[in-house]
């Protein structure tokens, strides 16, 4: 009687198949993971533990953390893995702003229209891209557009928002721009900077830190190089008339960097590896 003879797989090929059936069942699990992940994303609510996706900590919420990826803005207790969707949003195309305490309203900033526009005198083109702010209500779809604005060449923070809510300072070209949320009206805190037609030989503006009363705003000026000036720190009040302009001895463009004391009575910043506290009122540091 013939006896059949077995022929063992040798063990690699085991380990490999062992291998590949841990693998399909982790795809398995993540890929259920993620899928209640985002189911729960359409109800308003889901379980988020990754803190580090938080975008800022909120200084109008209590014990508040933001969030921002693809879908939307999000919001949680900082004790608590759950959030909530306080806007949707297309992927990549809104950038979150700010949350009004007292209001509840969301100030959005869209990404608009990307050209390439031709600059008097300069021959390579400027890339520039169009902003709207957007206002809408938690949880809600329905934005109202407040205003748009081109900044000219993209350097730096082009808009803020006032510790009140009632403005939004931005730059606008190279111009230094204040709106009002209260009356909806635009006026121009600082004039005559760059622009497609005069790309040289001119200034540009970013809004850097209000103070915390809102009674001044720190605005950083970029100078072009071709007039040998150097960029400066200025502090202005944005609600005088005409706008008061005061050139501080030191330079930062790093909101980082630099802070308003709780009284609004100076600053405390880092410039070149010191810390500097700078008094507004005396001038002395």
């Amino acid at each position: 009687m013939n006896e059949q003879i077995v022929t063992p797989k040798p063990f690699y090929k085991k380990a490999i198949n062992i291998v590949l059936i841990i693998f399909g069942l982790v795809v398995l699990v993540v890929a259920v993971l993620l899928y209640s992940f985002f189911a729960k994303l359409d109800t308003g609510t889901t379980s988020f533990p990754y803190k580090s996706r938080s975008i800022s900590a909120s200084d109008n919420f209590t014990n508040k953390l933001l969030y921002y990826g693809s879908g939307g803005a999000y919001m949680s207790d900082a004790d608590s893995d759950n959030i909530v969707r306080i806007f949707k949003s297309e992927f990549m195309r809104r950038g979150f702003l700010a949350i009004n305490p007292v209001t509840k309203k969301i100030y959005v900033e869209e990404y608009g229209k990307t050209e390439y526009v031709k600059a008097t005198g300069v021959d390579l083109p400027y890339e520039q891209t169009t902003y709207s702010i957007l206002e809408q209500n938690i949880g809600s779809n329905d934005a109202t557009l407040l205003f748009s604005f081109t900044p000219f060449r993209s350097i730096g923070s082009s808009v803020m928002h006032s510790p009140d809510f009632k403005s939004i300072a931005y730059r606008d070209a190279g111009d230094l721009i204040l709106y009002s949320i209260t009356d909806k009206n635009k006026r121009t805190l600082l004039g005559n900077g760059c622009s497609i037609q005069k790309p040289k030989s001119c200034y540009m503006y970013n809004p850097l830190a209000w103070s915390t009363d809102g009674h001044n705003l720190l605005v950083t000026r970029y100078s072009d190089d071709s007039q040998g000036e150097k960029s400066v720190l200025l502090m202005i009040d944005p609600y005088s008339n005409p706008v008061t302009t005061k050139q501080l001895p030191f330079y930062t463009d790093f909101q980082q960097l630099i802070r308003w004391l709780p009284d609004g009575s100076g600053l405390l910043a880092w410039v070149d590896n010191k810390l500097i506290l700078y008094d507004i009122n005396s001038g002395n540091s």
